[in-house]
């Protein structure tokens, strides 16, 4: 398995694989819009050995607005997809270890995800993490990551998802 980033000529395989991974299209949808609006910070695929895709992620620019008016800049992990065959091999967790890489890497330091903690939690993403972070889906399946040591967790931050996920 490869992990490469994404092109411009992936993106009708990469809805293919989202679709599949979720059952229904409403996620290869926000995956189109994101990378529509340019929102998408950091696209990823896994490839097999014949070259086919078999997993992607996407993480989107948020805008975050921290109460003390110090600088975040944070990113939102959605959606990562693994075709179903494929699941429960380890694909998603090395997507989301490239990918968390990448986005720090570009100067994200904080990353939130929406999803199962029960998944995301292995990879260091926490519901405790995310109780300071206001926006239209916080909740008990809210999850953060700062991917910075700079990156102080007791501070509230505000954060506002791209269009596409409205």
């Amino acid at each position: 398995m490869i992990i490469a980033p994404a092109n411009g000529g992936d993106l009708d395989e990469i809805a293919r694989v989202v679709e599949a991974a979720f059952g229904q299209a409403d996620e290869a949808v926000l995956v189109r819009r994101l990378v529509g609006e340019g929102a998408a910070a950091v696209s990823l695929v896994a490839r097999d050995a014949a070259g086919r895709i078999v997993g992607h992620i996407l993480y989107s620019h948020l805008i975050a607005m921290p109460e003390d008016g110090s600088r975040v800049v944070a990113v939102a992990l959605a959606p990562l997809s693994v075709l179903p065959v494929h699941q429960r091999a380890g694909i998603g967790a090395a997507l989301i270890a490239a990918g968390d890489e990448a986005v720090a890497a570009l100067g994200a330091t904080l990353s939130v995800v929406l999803g199962d903690p029960a998944y995301y939690t292995r990879f260091g993403y926490a519901v405790e993490a995310a109780a300071m972070i206001d926006c239209a889906y916080s909740g008990p399946h809210l999850m953060a990551k700062a991917l910075s040591d700079a990156e102080p967790a007791e501070r509230r931050v505000e954060v506002v998802y791209p269009k596409a996920f409205g």
